[in-house]
């Protein structure tokens, strides 16, 4: 029996416009993703939260 592996990955980036094509991919691979983001203000962010 095989065991189940946990990835987690770390992202620079997820906020571009490849980026949430990376993070979304990763995600659904089942991988944890800690992705480094700009300031809470930044519209980037707001795009990647609605997004996902």
């Amino acid at each position: 029996m095989s065991a189940q592996v946990e990835h987690t990955t770390l992202m620079t980036g997820a906020t571009g416009f490849l980026g949430i094509y990376v993070l979304r991919d990763l995600l659904e691979r089942g991988h944890r993703v800690v992705a480094l983001l700009r300031p809470p203000l930044s519209s980037n962010r707001r795009r990647l939260q609605d997004q996902l």
